[in-house]
Parts: C-alpha cells; sequence; structure tokens
C-alpha cells in the first residue's frame, strides 16, 4: 500500500476537486471548466515545452477529452512570479466512460504527465521528495477505486519500473506494466496499471459507475 505524503488536504463538495498545502508547494485537483485562462495557458505551455521542446516529440497537447478530464497540477510559491505561484508538475486523469483504457482495463487514466522540480515525485515514495503528484483518492472520488491507468514514454517507463521496483524507495507492488501500443504520430507507449482493488474488484464497483460531465453538475 502506498501511502501519502503527510499534508493538508481539503476537499470540496464536487466530486474529484482538491487541495493540499505543503510548505513551499501546494496541489491541487481540477476539472478543465473551473480552470483559469492562465492557468490552462501554463499547463500546455508546459505540455508543449517538456514534451516537443526537450523531448522532440510530436504531441498535440490539445484534444477533445481535455473538455471533461481532471487535472492534477503541483505549483511552486514564488513571489516574483505572476500570481505568486509557478507550474512545476501536472497530469490529465481521463474518467472512466470517455473511451480512453487500454485492453480489459477501463479505470481512470492519466496521461499528459509532465515534472520540472526535481523536489516533486510522481509517487510519494522517493526519499527526496517534498510532494507527490501522486493522487490515488482522486481517483476513487470520482468513481469509487482507486485503481488506474498510467501511459508513459520510453524515459516515464524506465521511471515507473524504478519506483515498482524500489529502486527509488519503497516498492510499489500495486504497479503493473501491462503492455506497448503506438501512438497516432508512431511513438511507442508504454501502458501500466496501479491496482489497489483487485481487478475484480475494481470491475464491480466501475459497473456501478455512469460518467456524467463535471460541466453540467
Amino acid at each position: 500500500m502506498v501511502e501519502l505524503l503527510s499534508t493538508q488536504r481539503i476537499v470540496t463538495e464536487r466530486s474529484g476537486e482538491f487541495y493540499e498545502d505543503v510548505g513551499d508547494y501546494f496541489i491541487e485537483g481540477k476539472w478543465f471548466y473551473q480552470m483559469s485562462p492562465w492557468e490552462w495557458n501554463e499547463v500546455k505551455k508546459q505540455l508543449v515545452q517538456t514534451l516537443v521542446v526537450e523531448n522532440q516529440r510530436l504531441v498535440n497537447p490539445i484534444d477533445e477529452l481535455d473538455y471533461d478530464s481532471g487535472f492534477i497540477l503541483v505549483w511552486k510559491k514564488d513571489e516574483r512570479a505572476y500570481l505568486g505561484q509557478t507550474l512545476v508538475a501536472q497530469s490529465r486523469v481521463v474518467p472512466p466512460g470517455l473511451g480512453k483504457y487500454f485492453k480489459q482495463y477501463h479505470y481512470p487514466f492519466y496521461d499528459r504527465c509532465a515534472v520540472v522540480d526535481w523536489n516533486v515525485d510522481l509517487f510519494p515514495v522517493g526519499k527526496k521528495a517534498k510532494i507527490s503528484l501522486w493522487r490515488p483518492e482522486w481517483c476513487e472520488d470520482i468513481c469509487g477505486t482507486q485503481n488506474c491507468i498510467i501511459e508513459m514514454f520510453e524515459e516515464g517507463h524506465k521511471l515507473l519500473e524504478m519506483f515498482r521496483d524500489g529502486v527509488l524507495g519503497d516498492p510499489v507492488p500495486e504497479l503493473k506494466f501491462v503492455g506497448e501500443r503506438k501512438d497516432e504520430y508512431g511513438y511507442d507507449g508504454y501502458v501500466w496499471v496501479f491496482e489497489n482493488d483487485t481487478f475484480e474488484e475494481a470491475n464491480k464497483i466501475l459497473a456501478d459507475y455512469e460518467y456524467k460531465s463535471p460541466r453540467n453538475q
């Protein structure tokens, strides 16, 4: 079982929204429709810089799934920055029911992860991390299970192998590599699942889940 870093967690009334303050950083979960134009611009600007400029890959930073997806954002407090905060990590979470899945797995789907600060880890097992991008309880708030799918390019795939095997801290046995596929531009994608519930347990939970757009709640 992965234990979260000690934080102050505030969950708002709508499913999936949260805010946590962690010293020099804070992390929040927001739906697309809740983000300001400036926040949305920062998210897409970081994706282009990280995936296109630095990793030299063709990536479409915007698609039709954005409008009904959630976004986990980690900000560093910086009084010199606009609004006193700088985006240092992000991930999109696509809820079940929007047509993004892998093989038999229809869990919430983590993709478009980007981390540009060494104080931020993907999982809360890193010994030096101050904050973790990983929030499986957010998936549980949305659909009832912490199980999720994570899709990465090769660099992220190697990182997940190290997290699973305990190279970077405590092992994460709930992580399992389940296959590869090419994206629309021909790049290899590596697909993992995190299963806190068994496959059978999660499917029973998701059988009662019906996707409802957060824009209409």
